[in-house]
Parts: structure tokens; sequence; C-alpha cells
């Protein structure tokens, strides 16, 4: 059983979520803890690109900035046709895009610029599949039980979205995004948390077709890597505490979203390593729960106990230097940054 997660209120847009505090105390000095075996078979290898991405596979500044209709219309191609779509098929597809990845990864390891050619639209693909269908579950669970106004679903949103080819322009989107952050506690407060999933649901929806992405920005200065980062951390650790009120199957619905929340964020090409690192040990957190059905998790051998041990060693290794720092930003043909 994961320990007791704190009652305090949702953290503003301007400051990290809290980090829960690791049960096991011999975790607190790096010194008394042997080196471990391989943490980094707890990273996606995909996930190693670095910043150099070649131009033919990335949006350039003028086009985001003009957004014209082309460029609204391209940005809208990178999500998928959704008539007729669930959350199942696209989960089956974003294991079907994992596994070619790793796939790929490992053929081209001593060549960067392929892999990059060869990867980049197809994690692109992959974390806006998965965001998708994770959005739709959790807007399926938090609906159960609320008496507030909910939005429609949200893959009918999405789809309304893209076939107007609706896209906001960033600093306005961004504003309103972080508006919402800062509106989190009191909402957490006043209505509770089901509220808050639902008010971060819209919020991430609204930024649509902006996200962390590769195929729309190479560096973290645009600022919606942070500001999409702390969406679903908050979302992962709002799941916890309304898992942590729950029994049993309930519970474990809770805590399986939690970490399919993490994933969103683990798999994001550029991510502070404080943000990544609180991922890591959120997914340690709810693995002691329940069963992960995240593809991430399914190739480590070992009992849920040692997973978790493992991320959550990997956890405190990544604060240990650079909190503010990109964490893949030397990863080109493998992880440097555990």
């Amino acid at each position: 059983m994961p320990p007791k997660r704190s009652t305090t209120p949702l953290p503003p847009h301007a400051q990290a979520p809290k980090t829960p505090r690791t049960p096991r105390g011999s975790l607190a000095s790096a010194e008394t803890v042997p080196p471990p075996k391989d943490l980094k078979r707890h990273i996606s290898p995909w996930t190693a690109k670095g910043f150099h991405n070649p131009r033919d596979k990335v949006f350039m500044a003028e086009e985001l900035a003009k957004l014209d209709a082309n460029t609204r219309q391209r940005m809208w191609a990178r999500f998928p046709d959704f008539t007729g779509i669930n959350s199942d098929e696209l989960k089956t597809d974003v294991k079907r895009l994992h596994k070619r990845l790793c796939d790929i990864t490992i053929q081209l390891k001593t060549q960067p610029h392929e892999l990059d050619m060869r990867v980049i639209p197809r994690a692109d693909e992959r974390n806006v599949l998965h965001a998708l269908a994770t959005l739709q579950d959790l807007w399926t669970l938090a609906k159960r039980g609320y008496s507030g106004k909910a939005g429609s679903e949200p893959l009918v949103r999405v789809a309304a979205a893209k076939k107007a080819a609706k896209v906001t322009p960033l600093p306005e989107a961004l504003a309103g995004t972080k508006k919402a952050l800062g509106e989190l506690n009191t909402l957490a407060a006043t209505k509770g948390s089901l509220a808050v999933v639902h008010r971060v649901i819209d919020a991430i929806i609204a930024l649509y077709p902006w996200q962390n992405s590769t195929c729309l920005f190479r560096t973290p200065k645009d600022g919606i890597h942070e500001t999409e980062t702390l969406l679903w951390l908050v979302l992962s650790e709002t799941c916890a505490t309304v898992g942590d009120k729950l029994q049993d199957e309930d519970r474990e619905a809770w805590y399986d979203l939690c970490g399919a929340c993490t994933a969103a964020v683990r798999h994001m090409c550029i991510v502070k390593r404080k943000y990544l690192a609180i991922a890591y040990l959120y997914t340690a957190n709810a693995i002691k729960v329940c069963d992960q059905k995240d593809e991430f998790l399914l190739t480590h051998k070992g009992d849920r106990e040692t997973v978790a041990d493992e991320l959550e060693e990997l956890s405190e290794r990544m604060k240990d230097a650079g909190l503010d720092d990109c964490a893949h930003s030397k990863c080109i043909t493998g992880h440097v940054c555990c």
C-alpha cells in the first residue's frame, strides 16, 4: 500500500506540484544507496532525441506565427480521423507504435539523424493518441457522481475543433490555460476534485492542437512545455487524491489513470528534469496500488514493489542536479539524463 497522500490543496501554476515523500528512508542519502543495475530500462528508448531535429520534420517559427489556413490544417493533421474511433482503439494503436519505435531505436543507435527522421513522426503520433485516450477515460470516470456541468466527450470536442481547423494563437491559448491553473486551488476547495479533473481536461483540449511536441517546437522557449507538463501532473495528483477516498476496483481505476497521466509527461521530449522526476515518483505510487496498463511498464520484469523501488530511485537520481534543465537535451543516441 502506498503512503497516505497529502490533502494539501493543489499547487498554483507558478509552483511545481508538491513532491510526495518516498516511504523509504534509505533513499534519502545517495551515499548510502548502492548503484542501480540499470535504471535506464525504465526510460522508453525513443525518447532520446535532443534538440537536433531535422528542419523538414518540424514547423518553422514563421509558420506557427502566421497560422494561415494551410498551417492550421497541417497542425490538426497530427490528430487522427475520429470517425467511429474510441479510447480502446486508440490504446491498441499506442501499443503498436510503442513497439515500432523501440524496434527502430534499437536498429539505429549510432545514427541520430536518421533516428530523428524515422522516429519523430511516429513518436508524435503515439503521444497524441495516448493523450486523447487518457482524456476520454478520465472524462468518463470523472463524470460518475459529478453533479457539476461537464463538457461533451473529449473525442467529440477535439473532432469538432479539427473539422473546423480551429487554432487559437499560442499567447492567447497559454494565457487562458495559466488562468485556469491559477484557479484550481479554489476550485478544489469549493467544488471538489472531480471539478478539478473536468477543468483541466477542458484546459488541455482548449490548447489543442498546440502541444509539447517535437513536430511543433525544438526548444523549451515557447512556453507551452512547462504549462502542459503542469496540467498533466495536476491531473495525476488529482487522480490519486480521488482514488485515496475509494476502495478496491474504483481506487485502482483512478490510480491506473494516475499512471496514464504521468506517461504523458514521461514521453515528452522537452521536459524539465524536476517535472520528470515527479512523474517517475507518481508512477511508482500508482504501481503500488495496481498493475499499470501503460505499455511503458509492460516490458519490465519483476514484481510491482521492485519496479516501484527502481522508479523511486530513478526519481531521486534525476533530482540530484539541474532541476530546471531540459532532461533530454543531451540524449542523442541514448539516455544520459538519469
